[in-house]
C-alpha cells in the first residue's frame, strides 16, 4: 500500500527520548516468545544485546553529526543486507563506531566477529585451514572469520567486520567478492573446498560485512580496494569537512557529552516505516525509474569527468581509488526506495525525499570531498524539485516531486489518473495547442520509451533477487507499457 495508518508515530518520540537508541521487544507473529530488537536512530534491528547493554554502549561514545550519518548508514544496510565499507583518515571512529554497532547487534558478552587485514593475511587465515590442536599431533579444521560469518549461533550467521582492508594484498581482497550478490546486496553463501565433504557455507539471516580503511592516498602502505570489489560495497567516505568538525565536537565536550548531547538530525534520523511496493503502481514506477536513470547518469558522467578528490579547494588532490557506477547502485537504490520510504505523519510515501535520502546515502556517501557532494547534491535538487527536471503530465508542467505526490493522491483505477484541479475562473477543460499537445505526445513517449528500458534492465540484472509474484507484477507493466494506446 502507498498511504496507510503510520505504525511508527510513536518512534520519532521515542528517538528523541532515549538519544536515538533504543532497547525493545516484540512477539513474532505465529510464535509466543518475545524477539529483543534495537532501534538505531530509526532503523529497527533484531539484536542479541539486552536492554542494560544497549544503554552502556549508547553512553560509550557521544553521537556527534558524523556519528550519525555513519551509524545510520550501517543500520540501514544491516537492515538491507548491503556490504558497507566505511573510509576515512586515522582516528574518525571508523574502527570504533563499527564495533559500537556490531555490540548493538550481538551484545558485550559474545566475542565479536573482527579481523584486521595486513600485507601477510593469507587466504587460509580468511577461510580456515586445518591445523595441530592438542598435544598428541592430530589435526582439525579451524574456520576462519569469513565461515563463522555464515556457522555462528547454529548458523543464524553473525555480522563481520574486516579493518584496514586495503592492507589486504588485491588477489586476497577478491576472495571477498562472493560476500556481494548480483544486485549488490549479500549473496547467498560461499564456495569453499579446503574443508572435506562440506563445500557450500550459506548466509544466515544475521550474516553482514562491513569493512573500513584509510585512504590509500594519504596513508603509507595502503593499496586501493580493487574495482571489481569496490562497486560490491556500499561505500561511505569521511569528507575533510566530516573529520574536523567532529574533531571540533570531541574537544569541546571534553570526551564526556560536556554541553550535552549533539541534536539529532531529522533529516536523516526518521523512523523506516513500512515497505513501498513502487514496481506495482505503473505511472510511479515510470517516473521513479526516469529519475534514477537521469540521477545514475548525472554522478557516472560527473567520475568520468571531473572525478573525485580528496580535500578542498587549493589542498584537493585527485583520487586514486577507482569510483565506478554499475547497475548494482541503481538496484540498491531501488531496493532503499522500497524498504527505507520517507513518509510524512499521515503515512504517505515522499517519493522525492526518499530517493533524495538513499541517493546521499549509497551514491554520494562515496565522494570525499565535501564541495563536489554539494555541487552534485545541488543537481539532485534541480533535477527532482527545481525547474531543470520539470515533466508534461496531462497538460500541466510539474516538477518530479509535485508529480510523485499527485500520483499517489489519485485514488487507483479512477477515471482521469493524476489530473490536476484548473486554475480558478478557467472553467473545467485545459485546453492544449497544437505545438503542446505535439510536445506532450513525444514527451510521453519519450518517458515510456525509457521506462520500458528500465524496467527490462530490472528484470535481466536483478531477476534473481525478485520474487515471482514481483516479476509478474513487472511483465504485466511491460506488457501495459508496450500497448499501443487508441
Amino acid at each position: 500500500m502507498i498511504s496507510q495508518p503510520f505504525e511508527h508515530d510513536g518512534t520519532a518520540a521515542n528517538l528523541a527520548a532515549n538519544g536515538g537508541i533504543y532497547h525493545f521487544s516484540r512477539t513474532i507473529e505465529g510464535s509466543d516468545i518475545p524477539q529483543d530488537y534495537v532501534n538505531v536512530l530509526g532503523v529497527e534491528l533484531p539484536t542479541y544485546a539486552t536492554a542494560g547493554e544497549v544503554a552502556a554502549i549508547k553512553g560509550s561514545f557521544d553521537l556527534t553529526p558524523l556519528d550519525q550519518r555513519l551509524l545510520r548508514v550501517m543500520a540501514e544496510c544491516r537492515s538491507m543486507r548491503m556490504p558497507l565499507h566505511v573510509e576515512g583518515e586515522p582516528a574518525t571512529g571508523k574502527t570504533f563506531m563499527g564495533e559500537q554497532f556490531l555490540k548493538l547487534l550481538e551484545g558485550t558478552t559474545a566475542p565479536l566477529l573482527t579481523d584486521t587485514g595486513t600485507p601477510k593475511t593469507t587466504e587460509d587465515e580468511l577461510f580456515g585451514s586445518y591445523r595441530p590442536v592438542g598435544e598428541n599431533g592430530r589435526f582439525a579444521f579451524i574456520p576462519g572469520p569469513l565461515l563463522k560469518a555464515t556457522t555462528a549461533r547454529d548458523g543464524q550467521g553473525a555480522p563481520l567486520f574486516i579493518d584496514e582492508l586495503n592492507l589486504l594484498q588485491p588477489n586476497h581482497q577478491q576472495v571477498l567478492l562472493p560476500m556481494s550478490g548480483k544486485d549488490g546486496r549479500l549473496g547467498e553463501g560461499l564456495h569453499f573446498y579446503g574443508n572435506g565433504d562440506q563445500t557450500y557455507y550459506p548466509f544466515g539471516p544475521n550474516t553482514w560485512l562491513l569493512t573500513a580503511a584509510n585512504f590509500p592516498e594519504r596513508t603509507l602502505g595502503r593499496s586501493v580496494v580493487v574495482d571489481a570489489l569496490a562497486s560490491r560495497l556500499v561505500w561511505y567516505a569521511i569528507t575533510d569537512t566530516e573529520r574536523n568538525a567532529k574533531v571540533k565536537a570531541l574537544i569541546r565536550s571534553g570526551g564526556r557529552g560536556i554541553g550535552g548531547p549533539a541534536p539529532l538530525d531529522t533529516n536523516i534520523i526518521r523512523p523506516m516505516g513500512t515497505p513501498f511496493e513502487w514496481y506495482k503502481h505503473p505511472e510511479v514506477a515510470q517516473q521513479l525509474t526516469d529519475t534514477v536513470f537521469k540521477l545514475h547518469e548525472n554522478l557516472d558522467n560527473h567520475l568520468r569527468g571531473a572525478g573525485d578528490t580528496l580535500g578542498e579547494g587549493e589542498d584537493a588532490e585527485p583520487r586514486l581509488q577507482p569510483m565506478t557506477l554499475t547497475a548494482r547502485d541503481a538496484l540498491r537504490l531501488y531496493h532503499y526506495i522500497e524498504h527505507m520510504p520517507v513518509r510524512d505523519k499521515h503515512g504517505t510515501v515522499d517519493v522525492a525525499a526518499t530517493i533524495k535520502q538513499g541517493y546521499q546515502h549509497l551514491y554520494l556517501g562515496r565522494l570525499a570531498s565535501s564541495e563536489t557532494r554539494t555541487e552534485v547534491s545541488a543537481e539532485l535538487q534541480q533535477l527532482v524539485y527545481g525547474e531543470v527536471g520539470k515533466v508534461r503530465h496531462n497538460g500541466q508542467l510539474l516538477t518530479r516531486a509535485d508529480l510523485f505526490t499527485q500520483l499517489l493522491r489519485t485514488p487507483k483505477g479512477s477515471k482521469q489518473q493524476s489530473e490536476p484541479a484548473p486554475p480558478a475562473g478557467e472553467g473545467d477543460n485545459i485546453i492544449l495547442s497544437t505545438a503542446d499537445r505535439l510536445a506532450l505526445e513525444e514527451q510521453n513517449h519519450l518517458q515510456t520509451t525509457q521506462t520500458i528500458k528500465n524496467i527490462e534492465t530490472l528484470l535481466r540484472d536483478g531477476a534473481g533477487k525478485l520474487s515471482d509474484e514481483d516479476k509478474a507484477l513487472l511483465q504485466a507493466s511491460l506488457e501495459e507499457l508496450r500497448t499501443p494506446r487508441g
